[in-house]
């Protein structure tokens, strides 16, 4: 939402790529209509406030945020991102750590039954995907960053890793911003994903396979467990 050629680029890329857009830009209204008109899901990239020296940006919410200033900023948030199915964390690294902050993002949340989260994980202590599950928010965490090194060998390397990871679990996820090096790994390498026998799904469908395969996991720990019993 910050970069409109940038984001015009990104809607090029095959619709089963979720696009997550910032509240705050100024044609970030506009864009997020235009990926929803060309099949794209679109996604809330929600502000949080991150630990000491990183650069916290507009709209972030913070240690000082009450639980009525997460359903405010949700609800203000959700006005400029037209056509959200789900929400995931920018920044946040110092927030995501919170539970009682975490707690209230949910129950915010949960006043739009549509929504769901990903995790970010913008720190490994993050307490946000133990959150939604405990709200009964469909969610899920991300596997790989691919351009936390902003250079066209790294993030192809980290694509790399995307494609073993997703045949190693059967899913992967992964999440990247719209640099230039970024974006022409992506038009390079997504249209060859189906020749390595690997399905691009929007976030949404990633979710639903997941949350099945925790209930049928959650299930068969059931079944063991009764058995042990008896």
């Amino acid at each position: 939402g910050l970069n409109a050629a940038a984001a015009r680029r990104a809607l090029k890329l095959p619709k089963a790529v979720t696009l997550s857009f910032l509240p705050y830009g100024e044609a970030t209204s506009r864009l997020a209509a235009e990926a929803r008109e060309a099949g794209h899901e679109v996604m809330l990239h929600l502000p949080m406030q991150p630990h000491a020296g990183a650069r916290a940006d507009p709209w972030t919410l913070t240690l000082s945020s009450t639980a009525q200033d997460m359903q405010t900023a949700l609800n203000r948030a959700l006005q400029q991102v037209p056509h959200v199915v789900g929400v995931n964390n920018h920044q946040g690294s110092l927030l995501t750590e919170q539970p009682s902050h975490m707690r209230w993002l949910m129950d915010a949340m949960d006043a739009y039954p549509h929504l769901f989260f990903v995790d970010s994980m913008t720190t490994a202590q993050s307490v946000a995907l133990r959150s939604a599950y405990a709200a009964h928010i469909p969610a899920t965490r991300r596997n790989v960053f691919l351009d936390h090194v902003r250079s066209p060998e790294a993030i192809s390397a980290q694509f790399d890793r995307l494609v073993r990871e997703a045949k190693r679990h059967g899913t992967a996820l992964a999440i990247g911003h719209p640099y230039p090096e970024t974006l022409d790994v992506l038009e390079r390498r997504l249209p060859a994903m189906r020749h390595q026998g690997i399905q691009l799904v929007p976030v949404s469908h990633l979710i639903n396979v997941r949350t099945a395969e925790r209930e049928e996991q959650s299930w068969r720990v059931s079944l063991r467990l009764g058995g042990t019993a008896a």
